[in-house]
């Protein structure tokens, strides 16, 4: 009941956390907006300007067009497909040949227990 008393005078571990962070959230969304009412040319010149303002601290390695083109959506290469098999590979046997010609043990002997030597 305590708990439940705090959770409303408080809010849950959630709760609190949605509350700290919903003012960068709505911050973000304000830089958004301006930034898609920005014409094209505008937006790459800040690009362009932000690249070099973090090269400072990163060298940036930008990939050129048809690196980027031969990578997947993780930024990895692609890789091609193995060719496709005639036949899949057959497990190897666990059973020797003189083991798979006795005949399978009955179903009484099976679930009967071993006499034990008196």
């Amino acid at each position: 009941m305590i708990k439940w008393i705090l959770q409303k005078i408080v809010g849950s571990k959630n709760q609190r956390e949605l509350r700290r962070i919903r003012p960068t959230v709505e911050r973000i969304k304000e830089i958004e907006e301006a930034l898609q009412r920005e014409p094209e040319e505008k937006l790459r010149e800040m690009t362009v300007k932000w690249q070099d303002h973090l090269s400072r601290y990163h060298e940036l390695q930008v990939a050129a067009k048809p690196q980027l083109e031969r990578m997947d959506a993780d930024g990895l290469p692609r890789s091609k497909p193995p060719p496709p098999r005639s036949k899949p590979p057959r497990p190897p046997s666990t059973t020797s040949r003189a083991a798979s010609s006795l005949p399978a043990p009955s179903i009484s002997t099976r679930f009967c227990p071993k006499p034990t030597p008196s």
